[in-house]
C-alpha cells in the first residue's frame, strides 16, 4: 500500500510539474495558494476514491470466486463476505491515501511562496535539481520499502519451512483423535473410582477396531489450556534455606499416553496402572529439564528418573 502511494505521489509530482504554466496563469488571475492546493487535493482524492471503488469491485468478485471454488467442508465458509465495515474502511483509507498522495505535490508546486515563483517563471521554467529532489526521495523510499518487503517475505518463507520441521511432541497428527471427557465430582466423589472409570473407558476405546492405543492427559500439547505448576526439587541436589527452585508446568498423564501421542521416551520407561493405583511418586521429565538439573553429568538412568519427585505431592 505504501509503495503504491509513493508511486502515485511520484506520478502526481510529474503531472503537477507539467501543469506549472497552468498554475502560473491561475496565480496571475488572483487564485490564492490555498485554493490551488484545495483543487489539487480534490483531484487526488477523486483518483484514490476511484481506485477504492475498483478495489472493492475486484474484492467482491474474488470473494464470490472463492466461495464458488472453496471446499464445502471449510468451517463458516458461507459467512465470508464484504460487509459495510469493509466498505467503510476502504472509503476512509481511500480518502486518507488521496490526501497523503496529493499533499506533497500540492505543497511543493502550490505552496504559500509558489504563486510569486510561478508568476516570474512564465514559459521559461527549466527542469532543475530542486524540482527532482522530491521525486528522487520518493523513488529511494519505494526502493527501501521494496527491499524491506523482499527481506520480510524471505524470512517468512524460511520461518514457515522451519516450523514444518519443529517437533510438537506428538507424531502422525492426522490419525490422532482427541476428545474431552469430564467426570463431575458430584457424580463420582472417590478419586480412585474416577481413575478406574478412566481405565475402563480407555480399555473399551482400545477394543474398537482400528484404534491402536488410548491414553489420558490433562491438557494436550499446544491446546492452550492452563497447566498445573509447582516448584520441582531433585533428591540429589542441595538447596539452601529459603531457596525455591523455578516453578515448572506439569501435566497428569495415564499409561499409554506417550505411545498414543507418538512422544519418544529417551530414557527410562512409561508409567503403569499399578503405579497409578499405588500412588507411587514417579514422574517423567523432559530432556531439557533433565539437562538443566543434571548439567554436564552423564545422562540419568531409569532409576534416576523414577526417583525424581515434586515437593507438593505431584503424582
Amino acid at each position: 500500500m505504501m509503495i503504491a502511494c509513493a508511486n502515485v505521489t511520484n506520478l502526481s509530482l510529474v503531472r503537477v510539474a507539467s501543469r506549472q504554466q497552468e498554475l502560473a496563469v491561475r496565480a496571475a488571475l488572483g487564485a490564492g495558494w490555498t485554493r490551488i492546493v484545495r483543487g489539487l487535493l480534490v483531484e487526488s482524492v477523486l483518483l484514490t476514491l476511484a481506485g477504492g471503488v475498483l478495489g472493492v469491485g475486484l474484492a467482491h468478485a474474488g470473494v464470490r470466486f472463492l466461495l464458488a471454488t472453496g471446499p464445502s467442508h471449510l468451517p463458516r465458509l458461507t459467512e465470508i463476505s464484504i460487509d459495510s465495515r469493509t466498505i467503510g474502511f476502504t472509503l476512509i483509507l481511500s480518502v486518507l491515501s488521496g490526501l497523503v498522495c496529493g499533499l506533497i505535490p500540492a505543497l511543493k508546486y502550490a505552496g504559500p511562496r509558489t504563486p510569486l515563483a510561478l508568476r516570474s517563471a512564465g514559459r521559461t521554467i527549466s527542469v532543475s535539481r530542486e524540482r527532482h529532489r522530491a521525486r528522487n526521495l520518493l523513488v529511494i523510499g519505494q526502493m527501501a520499502m521494496a527491499v524491506v518487503l523482499l527481506v520480510s517475505a524471505g524470512l517468512m518463507i524460511r520461518t514457515f519451512e522451519a516450523l514444518r520441521t519443529v517437533d510438537p511432541g506428538f507424531t502422525d497428527a492426522r490419525h490422532l483423535q482427541v476428545m474431552r471427557i469430564s467426570i463431575p465430582h458430584s457424580l463420582v466423589a472417590d478419586p480412585e473410582l474416577v481413575t478406574r472409570i478412566q481405565n475402563e473407558i480407555a480399555d473399551k476405546l482400545e477394543a474398537i477396531p482400528g484404534v491402536k492405543s488410548v491414553g489420558w492427559v490433562s491438557e494436550m500439547p499446544m491446546e492452550g489450556l492452563d497447566s498445573d505448576w509447582d516448584a520441582i526439587y531433585a533428591e540429589d541436589k542441595i538447596y539452601s534455606n529459603g531457596e525455591i527452585p523455578p516453578l515448572r508446568l506439569f501435566k497428569h498423564v495415564s499409561p499409554g499416553l506417550f505411545e498414543t501421542a507418538g512422544t519418544r521416551i529417551i530414557a527410562g520407561r512409561g508409567l503403569t496402572w499399578t503405579e497409578v493405583y499405588g500412588l507411587r511418586p514417579v514422574v517423567l521429565v523432559s530432556e531439557n529439564l533433565a539437562r538443566e538439573i543434571w548439567g554436564t553429568r552423564p545422562r540419568p538412568s531409569a532409576s534416576d528418573y523414577a526417583n525424581f519427585r515434586a515437593c507438593h505431592g505431584m503424582r
